[in-house]
């Protein structure tokens, strides 16, 4: 589908209106061939669970709910088999799962992402919600309400002009006051050259994280468009 879009310059008074077509183009793509899940975020994915482990739990519970109902010797035995059955499936696909990452880790492989595995093992969620929190006044929060409240007010503290040096404070009314004359021709300046194609490749890259944006793009969507796609974003830019 990008490649049937035909790169002319979008005419500013239609810029949403492309933008939002090409939004649409690279998540019709996307879900066509990647799909889409949603993670509840009740249990972090393990990388090492697999249909095996499903099936071996779902055993379990069949027999444990088949003996709470009969009160029998033998469906208790049962529960305990399936028990054991489904402890060693686990233990298995975990060790299984390990040796086939760690054979996989070579001298270009990124720390980051090693370390951030090996707590997917472990099943650290580094996305826990903030259950307490303790402002400078030793006031203590629990309600997700007014914990985001907190953080939106120490934060905007931490922005405002009011936590500048006093020099800068001086010199930022200073220059506030100066008329700025819109109609002074800004063209040749540099910081209004047009965006390069390097300049825009160079800019996605050195992003770091993958989280998607309010148009539910990651990063990595963009900096892997065919190149009549970058063109076509690029003149979006521009």
């Amino acid at each position: 589908m990008l490649y049937s879009i035909e790169f002319e310059k979008p005419k500013i008074n239609n810029l949403n209106e492309v933008t939002q077509n090409f939004t649409n183009a690279i998540l019709e793509i996307a879900n066509i061939t990647i799909g889409q899940t949603i993670f509840s975020g009740k249990n972090p994915p393990v990388p090492w669970w697999n249909s095996h482990c499903n099936e071996s739990i779902k055993s379990k519970k069949t027999a444990f709910n088949k003996f709470k109902r009969t009160k029998s010797q033998d469906d208790f035995i049962e529960f305990k088999k399936r028990r054991a059955q489904t402890r060693r499936t686990i233990k298995d696909s975990k060790t299984t799962s390990w040796r086939a990452y760690t054979s996989s880790i070579n001298s270009k492989a990124n720390p980051k992402q090693i370390w951030n595995k090996i707590k997917a093992f472990k099943c650290i969620n580094k996305y826990d919600n903030i259950q307490i929190l303790k402002n400078e006044n030793d006031t203590i929060y629990s309600e997700p309400s007014e914990i985001a409240n907190e953080l939106g007010s120490f934060f905007s503290k931490a922005s405002s002009t009011e936590s500048y040096p006093l020099y800068f404070q001086r010199h930022k009314c200073a220059q506030e006051i100066v008329p700025i004359n819109p109609c002074q021709n800004h063209d040749n300046t540099h910081i209004n050259s047009p965006l390069t194609i390097q300049e825009m490749e160079t800019s996605l890259s050195s992003k770091k994280s993958n989280a998607c944006g309010i148009d539910n793009i990651p990063t990595i969507f963009l900096l892997n468009l065919p190149k009549n796609g970058k063109l076509y974003l690029l003149k979006i830019f521009n």
